[in-house]
């Protein structure tokens, strides 16, 4: 006959379920707070500025080490629960499946049924759960983090260059590399911000045009857009009125520059509604 599991196996599986919980919380807060909340908490949170400028420049050293400590007390994780599920299964067997005993007590099913109850029950109370948990709140779990993640990736420095680098590798055809930039604001975050407001109703199309022109003028060379001085329209400075109403109003503008002498000699500008009656 076999005794009832071990406690201690029990209570080593329930010690690193939590554990496991709690580094799976901090992986998938650290894939779901992104670089707008970070940039957005650095502005508001004074506190917690200079750890998160350093959470910003060290974000895939942190994500590298809590990767390898989440899934490591994953693995230890799954082996205990198989063992624990391996000594239920062999006590119900006795206890109420006598006549199965043997069946069930073969090796490939009885590790069979184990590994399945044991990945199922890690899935569900360390990966799952802790991860909507987390993902419903990301910034309190970061904040809460901040110095676990440093003193974390201190300790696993070795270790997480050296997977650091066989990802590099492994990712190089691909043509991709974990830099810093990564969580920095670029023109096309801010617009897709923007857009994603207009989207919501929370501002106008004609105020998401105007802010994505703001960002398209450094791309713009005066040249392209100045007009060249034969096509200026500008009057004299001894011009008749009766004339120069006429130029407005045949012109469409409002505004027209005056010269004295050449049109190279600019002295000013003369707005329409200064010479029209109200």
């Amino acid at each position: 006959m076999y005794d009832f599991p071990q406690y201690s196996i029990l209570f080593s599986g329930i010690m690193l379920t939590a554990l496991s919980s709690v580094f799976n919380s901090v992986q998938s807060a650290l894939l779901t707070f992104g670089k707008y909340k970070t940039h957005k908490l650095i502005e508001g949170k004074t506190q917690y500025r200079e750890l998160l400028k350093k959470y910003i420049e060290k974000f895939w050293d942190y994500y590298f080490s809590i990767t390898i400590i989440a899934s490591t007390i994953r693995i230890v994780l799954i082996l205990v629960w198989i063992l624990f599920f391996n000594s239920v299964i062999r006590y119900l067997a006795q206890r109420f499946f006598i006549n199965y005993y043997d069946l069930i007590n073969q090796r490939i099913i009885l590790y069979g049924i184990s590994a399945v109850l044991s990945g199922t029950f890690t899935l569900l109370l360390s990966e799952i759960i802790p991860g909507v948990i987390a993902r419903k709140n990301s910034e309190k779990v970061i904040l809460s983090f901040l110095d676990i993640l440093k003193y974390a990736d201190i300790l696993l420095s070795p270790f997480r260059y050296i997977f650091m680098k066989i990802a590099e590798f492994i990712l190089k055809p691909f043509e991709i590399v974990f830099e810093k930039k990564d969580f920095l604001l670029e023109d096309e975050d801010v617009k897709a911000l923007f857009k994603a407001a207009v989207n919501q109703g929370l501002f106008k199309v004609q105020e998401y045009d105007m802010v994505t022109n703001i960002f398209e003028l450094k791309d713009t060379i005066v040249r392209n857009i100045m007009i060249p001085q034969t096509d200026v329209i500008s009057v004299p400075s001894n011009i008749d009125l009766r004339e120069l109403l006429n130029i407005f109003d045949t012109s469409g503008y409002s505004r027209l520059p005056v010269f004295e002498k050449n049109r190279d000699n600019i002295i000013g500008v003369i707005h329409a509604k200064e010479i029209l009656p109200d």
